[in-house]
């Protein structure tokens, strides 16, 4: 991991007119703000990494997009922290008010993400990262924004963020792994808060299918495991699988095929010994078994033949 993979970001907007300095600043952050009506006073600071990016924002009133215009971007998760004033953040049809302390994942994909700062001046942090994880959360039946209520792993979550967006470009490989580390750290805190999130409502099959979903990638996650999670028989746990005609070991080869779909989607060149490793699989051999029965269950089935 070299240096030149990472971005030191900082610019300062304090008129009308953004100076261009500021333009080329927000655009290399993945923000474009709209032209301002009375004097604006907007402060960036970010770190960019090779597969994420980590914004500090102090602004007034503003309007603004956070830009999906090329596949890296569309491939991230974002997070948005709001530490003071109040924002609005709307993806399609959807949109959500924020006020101080509320933390929110929007999905990956291109749906473009629209962003309004209220009040005198409003902090918010930005964290985009493209995780596997992350890139499951694409489907359709999920919603382009997702309130992130666990404080504790919040205030973890912004503690790193933050200090991400004010860090220096590395000045060693190591140190480059180390940050790439912390930022994949807050990755996975966020994206297990958000893939399982607290729902008092929801059935013991629901939960387990969302646990499942975080954990395949583990080579040891068997049935008994997910049931001791739960604290269930896993007697219990496969017949409540049955009733849906699914069992768990074939949701979990699923998960993990999902898994390695994205893997290669996303780099063609992947050996699928390496996928079949990052994504839960023992081996190559039955990674190609469960992508075969991935892809025949997404086909539509054949028309019978007429006799």
């Amino acid at each position: 991991m070299t240096q030149q993979e990472f971005e030191r970001i900082r610019g300062n907007w304090l008129n009308t007119d953004q100076p261009p300095p500021f333009v080329r600043a927000a655009a290399h952050a993945g923000v474009r703000f709209s032209q301002a009506a009375v004097p604006t006073r907007i402060s960036i600071s970010a770190l960019r990494g090779p597969d994420f990016i980590s914004t500090w924002l102090e602004c007034s009133p503003v309007e603004a997009t956070f830009l999906r215009d090329r596949p890296e971007r569309r491939a991230r998760s974002v997070f948005v922290f709001v530490n003071s004033g109040q924002v609005r953040l709307s993806v399609g049809r959807m949109s959500e008010t924020l006020d101080r302390g509320a933390v929110v994942a929007l999905r990956p994909g291109a749906e473009t993400i629209r962003f309004q700062a209220f009040g005198e001046q409003s902090d918010v942090l930005v964290f985009s990262i493209k995780s596997v994880l992350g890139l499951t959360m694409r489907r359709p039946d999920e919603p382009a924004i997702q309130m992130l209520p666990e404080p504790s792993l919040n205030a973890f979550a912004f503690g790193a963020c933050f200090g991400l967006a004010q860090a220096l470009p590395p000045n060693s490989p190591r140190v480059g792994r180390e940050l790439q580390d912390a930022a994949d750290a807050v990755a996975r805190s966020l994206l297990k808060q958000w893939v399982m999130p607290r729902d008092d409502h929801a059935d013991l099959r629901e939960e387990a299918l969302r646990f499942i979903r975080v954990h395949a990638v583990d080579q040891a996650l068997t049935p008994g495991k997910v049931a001791t999670e739960f604290g269930v028989s896993e007697r219990k746990l496969q017949a409540v699988f049955q009733q849906a005609d699914e069992t768990v070991v074939r949701v979990i080869r699923r998960s993990r095929a999902e898994l390695a779909s994205i893997l290669l989607e996303e780099d063609p060149d992947c050996e699928p010994a390496v996928a079949a490793t990052r994504s839960g699989f023992t081996s190559a051999k039955f990674l190609r078994a469960a992508l075969g029965e991935l892809d025949g269950e997404e086909r539509p089935p054949r028309p019978r033949a007429r006799d």
